[in-house]
């Protein structure tokens, strides 16, 4: 999933050059497929209860003992910081209003 999501990417950032993370630019409406793939990797990082991630995850947690409760709280901490990135970055690519080159009215009316 990581490897997919980091894939897509790399495609957009050929596609449009000069992306920063300052602003929304809203491409789901230009690049619906992308979007669509991109939020499904980024869920599958997550560790979306479909995914193999949450497999591991709840690996991960099965054998943490009842007296290591600082690190059930170190990884619960770091699962939540990575979903709160991911989602924050697919917010940022996908949604809001699209940014397109603006046209004056005197250059579309010749």
């Amino acid at each position: 999933m990581g490897i997919f999501g980091a894939l897509l990417l790399r495609q957009m950032s050929i596609q449009i050059p000069n992306i920063s993370m300052h602003e929304y630019y809203g491409y789901a409406s230009s690049h619906p497929r992308t979007s669509l793939f991109f939020f499904l990797a980024c869920l599958g990082l997550m560790g979306f209860p479909i995914s193999p991630t949450f497999v591991g995850e709840d690996l991960l947690f099965s054998h943490i003992h009842e007296q290591q409760v600082l690190l059930a709280f170190i990884f619960s901490l770091g699962y939540i910081v990575s979903g709160i990135a991911l989602i924050r970055l697919y917010a940022r690519l996908f949604l809001g209003h699209e940014t397109r080159p603006h046209f004056s009215h005197s250059l579309m009316n010749q």
